[in-house]
This record gives structure tokens, sequence and C-alpha cells, in this order.
């Protein structure tokens, strides 16, 4: 019985036709699987140096005004002063041979977790509070190459999104002040 009621779902199936392969075309690119981001050899040096190295920098916070619409948005964005995480910090990071960015912040905008990636010659690189919390501050930093140094711009919020930031950042790597030797695009 249990042979025939198999027999019967599978003659009953679907009468469609399985649907045809997708055409290849010199156009046609196979999707990345990697969590490495894919790099031409046609594209910019990247700022991934050939073995770890560790950055050192600062960053500057200060209010970032939001301006809305009266009755809309926080009323907290138009009441902040500025006073509150705003001031200097420091940072330091490792950056691995495959570009994966680790460290840590400390200063105005509290202790935190650095992590991110290179990409080409830019740095993306996430603040982790390393104590959650509404009053918490997070947000993104994207740097990118300035003669010797990697320098640009931190935006965020505290976890309740009542306090917005905004950070000057610029790091150098450690023991030369220079940015580092770009990596051979075959490494990736």
């Amino acid at each position: 019985m249990k042979l025939w009621l198999a027999a019967a779902m599978a003659l009953m199936g679907c009468d469609k036709p399985a649907p045809p392969a997708p055409a290849t075309t010199a156009s046609a690119t196979p999707l990345a699987t990697s969590a490495t981001p894919v790099v031409s050899a046609s594209a910019a040096p990247s700022a991934a140096p050939t073995k770890s190295q560790t950055w050192r920098g600062e960053y500057t916070a200060q209010a970032y005004a939001i301006e809305v619409p009266k009755n809309e948005g926080a009323r907290e964005w138009g009441a902040d002063d500025g006073g509150e995480l705003s001031g200097k910090g420091t940072l330091s990071f490792t950056v691995s041979a495959a570009g994966s960015i680790k460290g840590s912040a400390s200063g105005a905008l509290g202790e935190h977790e650095v992590v991110g990636e290179v990409e080409g010659d830019a740095m993306r690189i996430r603040w982790v509070p390393k104590t959650p919390g509404d009053r918490a501050f997070g947000g993104v930093a994207l740097l990118a190459r300035e003669g010797d140094a990697m320098k640009g711009r931190l935006q965020g919020s505290t976890g309740d999104s009542k306090t917005v930031r905004d950070a000057m950042i610029s790091v150098s790597r450690e023991g030369t002040g220079a940015a580092p030797t770009p990596a051979p695009s075959s490494s990736r």
C-alpha cells in the first residue's frame, strides 16, 4: 500500500517542466560566497596589510544637530546641549592580514569594542558598547586614506536614540605613523 501511495503521489506531482538552467553569458559573474571582499586586479590597492598591524588614534565627538519640524521627532534632540558624550577619546585596533579589524576605544563616548573590516582603501568600523543599555553609545565609522593616516567620521547615537553624536577620527599605524603597505590584489 505504501509503495502504491508513493507512486500515485509521484504521478500526480507538478505537471510543469523543470525550469531551464540560467543562461551563461560573457557578462554573467558568479556570486561571491566568501565573507572576504572580492577585489579585482584593477581595483585600488587595499589598506589591508600583508600581516597583522596595530593602529592607534583619537576622536573628538560633538553634538550632531537634527533639525525636525515642530512637534515631530524626539523632544530630547532639541534639548541636547551637547555636554554629555562630547569630547575626546582614543582607539586602538589590529588589522589582520585578512582585513578584519578588532580592538577597543574609550573616552567621551564610553568604553567600546571596535570591529570592522578593510575594504579597498577604506576602513569600516562598528563601535559596540562594552556595557549595553539605553544610554550606551553605538555607531559606525568610515575611514579613508589621507596621506599616511586613515581619517573619517563616526556617527551614532545612544541606544534610546535620544543623544546623537558625530566624531572626527584619525588613526595611524603604530610604530611608523604611516598607512599600511598595500596588500597585493592577488592575495584576496
